[in-house]
């Protein structure tokens, strides 16, 4: 899975990576993440400690990514990356290699999560206006999308913000975005508010808000296959004969008793690949209820 995280400038981006990255690798309702890299692993839980103590972690000023691991119950269940550009990659020249790399990691990626500064969001006009960029791509990649997505909006600095003037303004500024996405059968979409620092709020939420979604379209594909596999087999037997047999011999095509096992192996072997992701998808499922989907 590929997870693309954007935001507009000083949104607090590198914080909210950081602080959810600490909290789910201490777990969360049976999950964790671990990232492939050591030294990942080590300058996540650094700067996650300075946080907590007051000391933001430098802003990013370029494309970096993460490679991840979800497991659950110390179990890998998903591997993903995690995409993270600087704030102001969404305003760069269209024609500049960093706008077209992120174009192309947008339209590949399936999961989003766009990081908007509630602050911002009540700060009048040209705080509103710093957003805009971001609700356009955003909305450019639901309305492109064929295949399914996971979208999310983290609103962080919740905790300096009076919730109800901020998801008023929420509302009227990203209303666009959420009506397509609910307009959209492939786009999956939540609204996750967010704090960081000393007293973390909702900082897992929006990343395993992804994994769901990612889980879940893994789990399909896969029982769309079993299924398939399993109505080959039937099908295969209804038409298995001693004739065919004979036939299958002289001609050296496969017989249809053939057909018929080979289709309930490989249907067993996806079976295989399914049965860990139920528990935890069920799991996550109601990790998420109290998450304001759209």
């Amino acid at each position: 899975m590929d997870i693309v995280m954007l935001g507009h400038s000083r949104a607090g981006k590198t914080s909210f990576m950081t602080a959810m990255y600490e909290s789910v690798t201490h777990g969360v309702g049976g999950f964790s993440v671990r990232a492939e890299r050591p030294e990942d692993h080590r300058v996540l839980l650094r700067n996650a400690r300075r946080l907590r103590n007051g000391q933001y972690p430098l802003l990013g000023d370029r494309r970096t990514v993460y490679r991840l691991n979800l497991l659950y119950d110390h179990a890998p269940v998903l591997a993903f990356s995690w995409r993270d550009y600087r704030g102001g990659a969404l305003t760069e020249d269209s024609r500049s290699p960093q706008a077209a790399e992120l174009r192309a990691d947008v339209a590949a990626a399936t999961g989003l999560v766009l990081v908007v500064d509630s602050t911002e969001l009540t700060g009048g006009p040209r705080a509103v206006a710093r957003i805009r960029p971001l609700v356009a791509t955003a909305l450019r990649s639901a309305s492109e999308r064929s295949d399914p997505l996971a979208l999310v909006i983290a609103l962080t600095k919740w905790d300096l913000v009076q919730p109800a003037q901020a998801r008023s303004a929420a509302n009227r500024v990203l209303g666009d975005l959420i009506s397509a996405v609910r307009a959209s059968p492939h786009v999956h979409g939540a609204l996750v508010p967010v704090a960081c620092g000393r007293t973390p709020l909702n900082v897992v939420q929006p990343a395993l808000w992804c994994l769901y979604v990612g889980l879940a379209v893994r789990a399909w594909s896969l029982q769309r296959s079993v299924e398939e596999l399993q109505n080959t087999a039937l099908l295969a037997r209804s038409r298995d004969t001693w004739w065919d047999r004979v036939k299958a011999v002289i001609t050296g095509e496969p017989a249809w008793n053939r057909i018929a096992a080979s289709a309930l192996r490989s249907a067993e072997a996806e079976a295989e690949l399914l049965r860990p992701l139920i528990v935890p998808g069920q799991r996550l499922e109601t990790l998420l209820d109290p998450v304001e989907k759209f």
